[in-house]
């Protein structure tokens, strides 16, 4: 019996690495329409379901009705220090956000096709996009990394810092939403709250607190219209929880009953723009 050739074993592997499977020798990784398993632990396990998503409009209505799908859109990515310009991540108030959505996580059930709108999306630092095709680079879904060849650098390239459009897994882990490490899930009585009308001299973002008592350590993730806002005070976050208005609170130490405040500086909103009742907020969080 024949066996395969050192160079397309390497290939093989290369794409299992990747968490995809070879069809034809000269495939892009890109190209490949099915998933390549992985051994995992029990808190890795993804315990909610996600919907088949086609396209992005699919997807994208996905993450506005599932707390389990957080939609980014051209958020700006970071530099893994000693990678030459070679890795990058996202990092959202010092949390390493992933694991990102891999279009053959949720294979159609009949055709095993994957959902094409998960694909991520790769921007220069302008905003033009980067296609599947332009230069050197692949994703690691499950690790959250956008991987460039060495030559094939945002630097190299000229796309200043590069950014992302990606969705997100936040729902619970584990089999059948038990328990890890003593913890539980995200709460989900913070999910699809109306917001209210803000402006420099009235900055309450919304009449509902946080109803759950976040795990001490666990951010509170704040969610308008399905996108993702910079949680904390200074002239460089959107929003912060405060009990009252006046005590603002650092990530990781909401607590029950805390309200979200909309940031200001000098009276404009830090975040260009001002609330009102038909936008959407949700909180994240993990509960005990």
């Amino acid at each position: 019996m024949a066996d395969f050739s050192s160079g397309l074993k390497t290939i093989i592997g290369y794409f299992h690495s990747l968490g995809k499977i070879l069809t034809e020798a000269t495939q892009n990784v890109y190209e490949s329409r099915f998933k390549s398993s992985h051994n995992v632990r029990l808190g890795e396990i993804w315990s909610d379901s996600i919907a088949f998503a086609p396209d992005f409009t699919s997807a994208y209505n996905e993450s506005l009705t599932n707390p389990s799908v957080t939609y980014y859109n051209q958020v700006t990515l970071t530099q893994i220090a000693g990678s030459n310009g070679q890795t990058w991540y996202f990092d959202s108030g010092g949390t390493f956000v992933r694991p990102w959505i891999s279009p053959v996580d949720v294979p159609n059930t009949v055709s095993n096709l994957p959902s094409d709108g998960y694909q991520v999306q790769l921007f220069k630092n302008d905003g033009s996009p980067v296609y599947l095709t332009d230069g050197a680079w692949v994703v690691d879904y499950y690790g959250g990394i956008i991987r460039f060849a060495p030559g094939y650098t945002p630097t190299d390239l000229g796309y200043g810092t590069p950014k992302v459009s990606m969705f997100v897994y936040t729902g619970n882990f584990g089999a059948s939403g038990s328990t890890i490490g003593g913890f539980s899930k995200v709460s989900l009585n913070n999910n699809y709250m109306s917001s209210r009308e803000t402006n420099s001299g009235d900055t309450l973002a919304c009449i509902i607190p946080i109803l759950s008592e976040p795990i001490l350590g666990s951010k509170v993730r704040v969610l308008l219209n399905g996108v993702e806002l910079r949680v904390g005070s200074g002239s460089t976050f959107d929003c912060y929880f405060s009990p009252d208005g006046n005590i603002i609170r650092s990530p990781g130490t909401e607590q029950t009953n805390d309200y979200l405040y909309w940031n200001y500086d000098n009276g404009t909103p830090v975040a260009k723009y001002e609330l009102d009742s038909l936008d959407i907020l949700t909180f994240n969080y993990l509960i005990k």
